[in-house]
């Protein structure tokens, strides 16, 4: 059932509807709040706009990466079980 939660980030509040938990999306706000303010505090020129389209860049980013890594761990587990399966 979705609910409305209100998020802050970086000094921003945010109403968002969502079947998550509000400790859920908070934690994910905060994350969020933690890199947009590396951001900016290591280049004092970003806007919030500019810091969050980084801050988004950075996700994806780590998140393809990670997908990549996961993909390569399930063709080596496959590989594994199939030798296994052999043996």
């Amino acid at each position: 059932m979705s609910k409305k939660i209100r998020l802050t980030v970086a000094g921003i509040e945010y109403y968002i509807n969502t079947d998550e938990s509000e400790a859920y999306m908070n934690e994910i706000a905060d994350k969020v709040g933690e890199r947009m303010d590396s951001l900016t505090k290591d280049n004092t020129f970003l806007s919030t706009t500019m810091a969050a389209v980084m801050c988004a860049l950075q996700f994806c980013d780590e998140n393809k990466k990670l997908e990549a890594e996961l993909a390569e761990t399930k063709r080596n587990l496959k590989r594994t079980t199939e030798e296994s399966a052999c043996s």
